[in-house]
């Protein structure tokens, strides 16, 4: 009897344990996704980074070779703004393609200023140009009718630069192979992957709650998935975009840029002001750089006249006001609703200028 009854409770003690082992698979198992997540996301980052390599800022005296303003601020930032559009427009105003002018409209009664654009070339497919700077040049200048900043709000053609002369500068540097594929597109499908799993994490406590004996693999799932979100969010932040020439070419932008933050130190000529203020528009260092020719006369600026003249001596605080209030109005004239532009049709091949469409 002694002997039976020491089996049954060995017996009984081998069900406990099988029993808690099978517990602790059915809680640790929604762990397995994240964590393979997790592994995977590292191998791929260490490869990537190792692929990419990295780009020394060393400082010089000129930007990178074939890299517009706008493609040089995209290479930085990996990504497309208003700025860099800005950046577009006042260096085709440099290259006298167009003139910018701070005038007193019947628009601008609400916004207080407003600033006219003047078309200098037409044929511009026939032009050393870009395909951005063309689709720039044609929507402003396509439709024959004299383009100010207020007025810009109300085209529903120029609602479509942003986008299509975005794409155009990413397609550039992927094309140069400083980019695998659109920057743009992985953050969108991170962001997107993130969002839709933050919301699905509270649904789950919120269904083990009224789930017939709550089982417990809910409640590690929803833990699990809640972890899942913050590592799509590393994953689109951490991920190098850049190829080794890319980080190359991104490492002389910031060496560039460091020249036009740090001017005294290395104490630029007048003349190459204008040259390089659109690449100081785009990187953001439009006032130091303006800081260092202060009170030196500007008349290389002719193609941009606001608030003041600054061919008796240049101000820098004014010149830096002038464009951050140029590139706000180019910004809300760039994301106002479509619903508040009119059918006009401002594309190529209508009025002066009118070019195929070279994409």
């Amino acid at each position: 009897m002694s002997r039976s009854g020491q089996g049954v409770s060995g017996l009984v003690i081998n069900i406990v344990h099988v029993s808690a082992f099978t517990i602790k698979l059915e809680v640790l198992w929604p762990w397995l996704l994240p964590s393979a997540m997790a592994v995977l996301l590292a191998a791929l980052w260490v490869i990537r980074s190792r692929q990419a390599g990295g780009g020394s800022a060393v400082s010089r005296s000129e930007p990178p070779p074939g890299l517009s303003p706008a493609a040089a601020g995209a290479l930085l930032s990996e990504n497309v703004n208003a700025r860099h559009i800005a950046a577009t427009i006042f260096d085709l105003a440099l290259r006298r393609h167009l003139t910018i002018r701070e005038a007193k409209t019947p628009s601008s009664i609400l916004t207080g200023r407003d600033f006219l654009f003047g078309q200098l070339t037409d044929h511009w497919n026939e032009l050393n140009l870009n395909h951005y700077e063309v689709r720039v040049l044609s929507t402003l200048f396509g439709s024959g009718v004299r383009p100010s900043m207020s007025t810009l709000r109300t085209w529903k053609a120029f609602a479509r630069v942003w986008p299509l002369a975005g794409k155009a500068i990413i397609d550039e540097l992927i094309g140069l192979e400083y980019f695998r594929s659109d920057p743009r597109r992985l953050r969108r499908r991170s962001g997107l992957l993130a969002a839709a799993l933050a919301a699905v994490t509270p649904l789950l406590p919120l269904l083990a709650m009224y789930w017939r004996g709550s089982p417990a693999w809910l409640w590690s799932a929803a833990g699990a998935t809640a972890c899942l979100a913050p590592l799509c969010l590393a994953f689109m932040l951490l991920m190098p975009k850049r190829t080794a020439a890319g980080n190359l070419a991104c490492g002389q932008v910031k060496g560039f840029r460091r020249y036009l933050r740090h001017a005294e130190r290395f104490q630029p000529p007048p003349e190459v002001f204008a040259k390089y203020l659109p690449y100081a528009i785009a990187l953001g260092e439009t006032w130091r750089w303006a800081n260092y020719f202060r009170g030196r006369p500007m008349d290389g600026i002719c193609w941009f006249q606001g608030g003041v003249d600054h061919g008796a001596g240049l101000d820098p605080e004014v010149l830096k006001r002038d464009i951050e209030h140029f590139i706000h109005l180019l910004k809300t004239a760039l994301s106002a609703p479509l619903g508040h532009r009119d059918s006009q049709r401002h594309y190529l091949g209508v009025g002066p200028g009118a070019a195929k469409r070279p994409w």
